[in-house]
């Protein structure tokens, strides 16, 4: 083997260990701000539920003041279990179950949960939380979100014909087209379909789309469709819940930059 040869192996040695390294610190860091498409993990008591992903923020408004917080799946835990970022320890803890979309209340049919993180007054910018979600191909990092979809509409109208990005901490990030329009099944609540590839954990996860690009390797701008909530056995896609339906069913304001 000569030189070169061997200097070319070591190089992709490297790569595999700096992207294995990454990926791992993708997938499993604090972040603060919490951040769209990372870890969290619900515990009752010291017994941890699971570990999903985060989906986008949103508030609660009263009168002059706002309870922020981040919208997650909520099959895994239930109204008023503890969530961590990224996993159960003392100074990871960032908020409780504050809102559970149990499928079967009337008011709430969305698999989805509204994780209180503080309060603060209309008009002062939150801590805990802020409308960006993460990407592995970024050189920043992140990329805006600016707007989501408000009616189911938005979704039936480009089915088979849009494409749309998976955040998750299981698989990262993939990508697929919408599949179908936006249903009710009866386990589920609101949902609509895409063909994406994700895993256990990936579920919360955001879905979005780049909307707008400034330059290429920098921040976009991005438009949300919704959250992961599972796998349709039937057809092997994957269950998303509308981000339309997600904050009309938790009567929730969804948070975006500028907001």
């Amino acid at each position: 083997m000569n030189k070169s040869s061997t200097i070319l192996i070591l190089l992709l040695l490297l790569l595999s260990v700096i992207a294995t390294v990454h990926a791992a610190y993708y997938r499993d860091a604090r972040y603060r701000p919490l951040t769209a498409g990372t870890q969290i993990e619900m515990v009752r008591g010291r017994e941890s539920l699971g570990r999903p992903s985060i989906g986008f923020p949103a508030y609660i408004e009263f009168g002059e003041l706002r309870y922020y917080g981040i919208v997650t799946t909520s099959h895994v835990g239930d109204k008023d279990d503890s969530v961590y970022q990224p996993t159960f320890a003392s100074d990871n803890y960032i908020g409780f179950i504050y809102v559970d979309g149990i499928v079967g209340d009337p008011t709430k049919l969305v698999d989805v949960a509204f994780v209180f993180t503080e309060t603060m007054k209309k008009g002062d910018t939150p801590k805990t939380v802020y409308p960006w979600v993460i990407t592995n191909v970024s050189i920043t990092g992140y990329h805006a979100i600016i707007d989501y979809v408000k009616s189911d509409d938005e979704i039936n109208q480009v089915v088979n014909i849009a494409r749309v990005i998976k955040v998750g901490r299981t698989t990262g990030t993939t990508s697929g087209v919408i599949c179908s329009k936006v249903y009710f099944m009866p386990t589920r609540g609101y949902v609509f379909r895409v063909d994406f590839r994700a895993e256990w954990g990936d579920s919360g996860g955001i879905i979005h789309q780049v909307i707008r690009i400034i330059k290429p390797d920098y921040p976009a701008d991005v438009k949300t469709y919704g959250v992961v909530i599972g796998l349709d056995p039937g057809t092997g896609h994957m269950l998303s819940a509308p981000a339309n339906r997600i904050t009309s069913e938790l009567r929730i304001v969804f948070y975006l930059l500028g907001g």
